[in-house]
C-alpha cells in the first residue's frame, strides 16, 4: 500500500503536461533521471525566481494533512525549495503552506519533502518547486518524483467471511511512527482498536491490523490520530448473516451461535425507600443512575464439537460480545453488547436419550462496557519458543492448540 500521487504526470517518463514554469522554461528531459528514463527540466532565465507548479489536484478537505515530495539535481550549489499552495474548488488561489528550503549541492539527488494541513476552503492543491532568490540565466533545475498527496491513508476492509468477521485496517502516514486508531460506531461512542493504542508502523510508515469488535450491518468510520494529525477512513459495512459471540482478547476463540434468547432482562437500581413518621408520601434516595441489564442467555448446540467450542469460549470467564445482524430484528438492544456471563447450565434436549447431541446452555449475564486489554492471540511462535526449550516442552505443556495461542 503506497500513497499514490494526487497530481497528474509526477514522474515525466512521456512529457512535461500538467506542469507551469515561471522565471524560466520546462520541458521533458532524458539527460537526468532520479527513477525510470526522464524527469522535468527547469531553466531559468534570470529575471525572478525560478519555479515549477503542479496542476492543482483534487480532493482536499480543509483540516487535513497533505504532503509534497520531490527529488531535484541542480547545476550548482543552492538552495531550493518545496511548499503546497491551496486553492479553492474553482481553482481560486488561497495561500502558500510554509515553505520548506534546503541546500542542494551540484549535480547531487537531494529529496525535498514538506507536510502541511489543508486551510479552510482548500479543495485542491499543487506542489510548488523553486530556485531561492534570481538564479542566474541557464541554471538548470532537474525535478523527479514530485508529487502533492494526502500524508495518510487509512482503508477498512470488511471480512465477513472470516471467522471470527473482522475489519482489516491498513494505515500508511507519511513521516509518523506510530499512530492511535480509533473505531467511530453507530451509536456515536468511540473504541480504541486494540494493539493499536497505539499502532506502530514500519519503515515505510506503514501498519495493518484488524478490528474484532466493529458492529454488524452498520457503516462505520476509523480514524488514526499522530501528533501531527488525524485522518478519517472511508465508510465501511461488515454485513454477517449469523450471531456470533466474540471473544476480544482471543478471537479464534469466538463461536457463530445458536442464539435461543436473553430471558427478561432486569435494569436495576440501588435506591432506598424511607417511610418518615407523620408523613403520607415516602422519600426515595438513589444513586441517580440506572444500572445496566442483567437477564439469562439461552445458547443451543447441536454437536459435541459445537459444545466443545462453546465451553472453550467461556472457560476463561473473559467478558464477551455478543453481535446480532439487524436483519434478525432483535432490537436495538441487542444488536452490540459485551457481557459478562455467569454459572453455566447444561440441559440435554433429550433427558431421556443420552446419545442425543443436542444441549441447551443457560447461564446469567451483566451488561457491562468494553473490556480493556489487547489481543492474546497475536503470540507468534517466537514467542512461545523463547518460552520453551523447544517444540517438545510446548507441546507437552499445552493441551490444545487454543491453550498454545492463550498461553493458558
Amino acid at each position: 500500500m503506497t500513497i499514490a500521487p494526487a497530481n497528474s504526470n509526477a514522474y515525466f517518463e512521456t512529457d512535461a503536461a500538467g506542469w507551469t514554469a515561471f522565471g524560466g522554461t520546462a520541458a521533458r528531459s532524458t539527460a537526468q533521471a532520479h527513477q525510470g528514463a526522464a524527469s522535468l527540466l527547469l531553466t531559468a532565465d534570470g529575471s525572478a525566481t525560478s519555479r515549477v507548479e503542479s496542476n492543482a489536484a483534487a480532493g482536499v478537505t480543509p483540516g487535513t494533512e497533505w504532503r509534497a515530495d520531490a527529488w531535484v539535481r541542480c547545476s550548482v550549489s543552492r538552495g531550493v525549495s518545496i511548499s503546497i499552495n491551496w486553492y479553492n474548488s474553482s481553482f481560486g488561489y488561497l495561500s502558500t503552506s510554509t515553505t520548506v528550503t534546503t541546500a542542494v549541492t551540484a549535480n547531487t539527488w537531494t529529496q525535498l519533502a514538506v507536510a502541511a494541513t489543508a486551510p479552510a476552503g482548500a479543495a485542491r492543491a499543487a506542489i510548488n518547486v523553486s530556485m531561492t532568490g534570481t538564479p542566474a540565466s541557464g541554471t538548470l533545475l532537474y525535478v523527479d518524483e514530485s508529487m502533492v498527496r494526502p500524508a495518510a491513508v487509512l482503508t477498512a476492509t470488511p471480512e465477513p467471511g472470516n471467522a471470527p468477521p473482522r475489519v482489516l485496517l491498513q494505515l500508511e502516514y507519511i513521516g509518523a511512527t506510530s499512530a492511535t486508531i480509533v473505531r467511530t460506531d453507530p451509536d456515536g461512542t468511540s473504541s480504541p482498536v486494540r494493539l493499536a493504542e497505539p499502532a506502530t508502523l514500519d519503515g515505510s510508515s506503514q501498519w495493518v491490523g484488524y478490528d474484532y469488535e466493529s458492529w454488524f450491518g452498520a457503516a462505520t468510520t476509523w480514524t488514526a490520530t499522530t501528533s501531527t494529525g488525524a485522518f478519517i477512513s472511508a465508510p465501511a459495512t461488515l454485513t454477517v448473516a449469523d450471531i456470533w459471540l466474540r471473544h476480544p482478547g482471543v478471537p479464534s476463540l469466538s463461536q457463530k451461535v445458536d442464539f435461543q434468547g436473553e430471558g427478561t432482562p432486569v435494569r436495576g437500581v440501588v435506591q432506598a425507600v424511607l417511610q418518615p413518621l407523620g408523613r403520607a408520601t415516602p422519600i426515595v434516595v438513589s444513586d441517580g443512575v440506572r444500572k445496566a441489564k442483567q437477564g439469562t442467555i439461552t445458547i443451543r448446540t447441536k454437536t459435541d464439537a459445537e459444545a466443545d467450542a462453546l465451553l472453550a469460549l467461556l472457560k476463561d470467564l473473559s467478558q464477551l460480545l455478543l453481535d446480532i445482524p439487524p436483519e434478525k430484528q432483535y432490537g436495538s438492544t441487542l444488536r452490540h453488547q459485551y457481557l459478562s456471563i455467569g454459572e453455566l447450565t447444561e440441559s440435554r434436549l433429550r433427558p431421556d436419550y443420552y446419545p442425543h447431541p443436542w444441549r441447551i446452555w443457560t447461564a446469567p449475564y451483566v451488561a457491562v462496557g468494553r473490556p480493556a486489554g489487547g489481543i492474546v492471540s497475536q503470540r507468534t511462535y517466537t514467542t512461545v519458543l523463547a518460552q520453551h526449550a523447544n517444540y517438545q516442552d510446548a507441546l507437552a505443556r499445552y493441551g490444545t492448540y487454543t491453550d498454545l495461542l492463550t498461553g493458558a
